[in-house]
């Protein structure tokens, strides 16, 4: 350890400034690659200007609990992470379109509540801007499930790689679609549904259908007044000389 000029130990600069700084409580777990079925939790932002959204498992993926995703607002990062925060904000609000939500919230201020972890405030623009009839339905809006794709970003200077997360409306999700198509189907009558036969099945009826004919034949050969038991072959009588 390095000394000061009265020969007392002394700290780097690093250490005194993190010495000073709030300690950082466990934020929770990243995401595994993929995508995933999440509503919006909260957010806090970090001393360098990163936001960490908190979400929560949904629906088919409520099994994975409690997540979060970093956004870095440093340099470049900012370019790319605002326009995702951004498309959270649009989902949440309902809004379909860029002109829709710029229209609903051109100051940025719905925006600032969901990175502040305010849903009152957040709510409140939402009843104002008439996205939401009450504050009950504003706080269901703000509970949307949404869907997250959670990739590999660049390598980080400590190991590891960053992840990078881009969200997206559920209802765009083609895996939904399949689901429900399937879905769909096994919802269809029986009495729709063509039989299937098997092989074996088909022969035994076919071989069945066969001596049907046979019978028939014979029935019909016979005359309707003797019985089948009863027919024999006519005997000629001799003639006398």
């Amino acid at each position: 350890m390095a000394k000061g000029k009265n020969g007392k130990p002394r700290a780097s600069a690093f250490a005194r400034s993190a010495a000073k700084s709030e300690p950082s409580d466990d934020m929770g777990e990243e995401f595994d690659y993929g995508t995933w079925h999440v509503t919006y939790s909260g957010c806090v932002e970090s001393e360098n200007g990163a936001f960490c959204v908190k979400l929560a498992g949904a629906g088919k993926d409520k099994k994975i609990g409690d997540r979060i995703q970093w956004f870095s607002t440093k340099g470049k990062a900012v370019h790319v992470s605002g326009p995702r925060l951004k498309k959270l904000a649009m989902l949440l609000s309902g809004c379909e379109d860029t002109d829709e939500y710029n229209a609903f919230d051109p100051e940025g201020l719905f925006l600032d509540a969901l990175l502040n972890a305010d849903l009152d405030a957040a709510a409140d623009l939402l009843v104002e801007g008439e996205r939401a009839k009450n504050t009950k339905a504003a706080r269901a809006l703000l509970a949307t499930v949404v869907r997250i794709k959670v990739t590999k970003g660049s390598e980080k200077d400590d190991g590891g790689h960053f992840h990078n997360g881009e969200f997206s409306a559920v209802k765009d999700d083609g895996d939904d679609a399949e689901e429900s198509d399937d879905e769909d189907e096994d919802d269809e009558p029986e009495s729709e549904r063509p039989a299937k036969r098997g092989k074996g099945k088909a022969k035994d009826d076919e071989d069945a259908d066969e001596d049907a004919d046979e019978d028939a034949e014979d029935e019909d050969d016979a005359p309707e007044s003797e019985p089948e038991s009863e027919r024999r072959p006519a005997k000629k009588k001799a003639r006398r000389k």
